[in-house]
């Protein structure tokens, strides 16, 4: 075989990893046991948001609901994975005290639990794209393929944010609520529930907004008109750029986390 064999480490890390991710995955099941529609529950109450928020402001600020439905549930899904995973980002090692003290684990490997766990709630909301993309029909396009690797980006944006976060709200505990009170601002500011075009006389608002270049990066491939490649471009830049810092900032202060939590 031409393949390189994998070394003992690395075999040991693919399933550790892949136990953590499957872990992820038990405990959602777990949260929803003996319920009736299980973690469906979560593309019902994303459903519910949507009709909502799409019928109030499309009145409000005189949209279009065919086009505004999509726009705004996209951008709904989305958000509410970002906003998730910066918010626990903060109390991913400290909540997992535990775990840390008493087992060989690998602190990467409890990220990628977090991560697993809100990227599947956050599939369980996309699930409600289907019977909006039917009741508003709009044309497939081979562009839609981008999305994907907005998605990736968002991923890896996501995974990186949350070992520097992790590791900073481990030392100082006012982080956490600290990013908390952010992202709620951060919600009001990104264009989610409007268009960029509403904001002219504030545009550095969204230009310099990372969370609206890694919606619009997923978003702008599904919703009919231009993909935005610039966003895609700064969303892959963003990524790529904080994971190497996350590399860096790991290799400097894993060995301290157990003094901190």
């Amino acid at each position: 075989s031409c393949l390189p064999a994998m070394t003992p480490d690395r075999s040991i890390a693919l399933r550790s990893a892949m136990l953590w991710s499957r872990l992820a995955w038990f405990e959602i099941l777990s949260k929803y046991r003996k319920t009736f529609l299980g973690p469906f529950w979560l593309t019902l109450s994303m459903g519910i948001t949507i009709g909502f928020l799409g019928v109030f402001y499309s009145n409000i600020l005189g949209q279009d609901l065919k086009t505004f439905i999509p726009y705004l549930a996209v951008g709904l899904v989305v958000w509410g994975f970002l906003s998730s995973m910066v918010q626990e980002a903060p109390q991913v090692f400290t909540s997992n005290r535990h775990i840390i003290l008493n087992m060989p684990v690998r602190v990467e490997n409890i990220v990628l639990r977090m991560v697993v766990r809100t990227f599947i709630v956050m599939l369980h909301n996309a699930v409600i794209l289907l019977p909006i993309g039917v009741f508003f029909p709009f044309e497939v396009r081979p562009a839609m393929l981008l999305a994907f690797p907005g998605l990736v980006f968002a991923l890896l944006f996501c995974y990186s944010l949350a070992l520097i976060f992790g590791l900073a709200g481990a030392r100082f505990r006012d982080v956490g609520p600290t990013v908390s009170a952010l992202m709620g601002m951060l919600f009001l500011v990104t264009p989610i529930i409007w268009y960029p075009s509403q904001m002219q006389n504030i545009q550095f608002l969204v230009e310099f907004n990372p969370f609206y270049h890694l919606i619009e990066a997923v978003r702008s491939p599904l919703i009919p008109g231009d993909v935005n490649v610039r966003s895609l471009g700064i969303s892959g830049l963003m990524a790529i750029t904080l994971f190497l810092f996350s590399l860096f900032a790991l290799k400097r202060y894993r060995y301290r986390l157990v003094f901190w939590i």
